[in-house]
């Protein structure tokens, strides 16, 4: 039977970046559109006006170069969509997205919480009362959607990289403003927080059974009598 200690969790969408995804989608069919539309005039002779501004070999330059963009930008949304996820791992938690991932091991992990994202992000306050915090009218219309839903929120004692590079690389929705940590908006935010505990113990579980397997018989006796459970 295999080890399920040895398994990844469940990946679970990060949905923040659904919606974003999902707003380059209608521009990759426009494209497409817009692209058969040119090349019809050289499918279709009676579409050849000769008061025309462009003659149908331009068209044609045009509409093939609107299906390539339209279909890399569609391509890159749905790709960017499926590849943003968050997903305990045996030795750490990953995040990952299209463009970067960050690996966060267990042992940062201070608390794993859930709360509520209207708590967390309050899209009614303004720049006086929430300074930095506050959100742009793009923000609040991308987290307007899940405001009254429920998110997982780990608190860090350090971050697995600098701060101003993670806030580059990702989404300010991924990172807790009352908390050195992140918020995690997902479709199943109590299975994430169930999956992060079993996956936290199981690595302190680890380190232990490797610290013990170290020690002579009379320090691991003193090791476990001082151990506080």
């Amino acid at each position: 039977m295999a080890d399920k200690s040895n398994k990844p969790g469940m990946k679970h969408p990060l949905i923040v970046y659904r919606f974003m995804m999902r707003r380059y989608r209608p521009a990759g069919v426009l494209l497409l559109v817009v692209g058969i539309l040119a090349l019809l005039p050289t499918i279709i002779p009676q579409l050849r006006f000769q008061s025309a501004v462009l003659n149908y070999s331009q068209l044609a330059i045009i509409g093939v170069a609107a299906i390539i963009l339209g279909v890399a930008i569609f391509v890159v949304a749905v790709l960017g969509e499926r590849q943003a996820y968050v997903q305990c791992r045996p030795d750490y938690l990953v995040v990952h997205t299209l463009l970067h991932r960050v690996f966060i091991a267990y042992q940062r992990i201070n608390s794993v919480q859930p709360v509520q994202i209207g708590r967390i992000f309050d899209i009614k306050a303004d720049k006086k009362t929430a300074g930095k915090n506050a959100l742009s009218n793009r923000d609040k219309e991308l987290i307007k959607p899940v405001i009254g839903e429920g998110a997982v929120e780990v608190e860090l004692s350090s971050l697995p990289l600098p701060e101003k590079k993670l806030h580059k690389n990702f989404n300010r929705f991924l990172f807790s403003p009352r908390e050195q940590g992140f918020i995690f908006i997902v479709p199943k935010p109590s299975t994430l927080s169930i999956e992060l505990t079993t996956y936290m113990q199981r690595a302190l579980d680890t380190r232990d059974a490797d610290q013990q397997r170290y020690l002579d018989p009379i320090e691991r006796l003193k090791y476990q009598n001082n151990k506080t459970f």
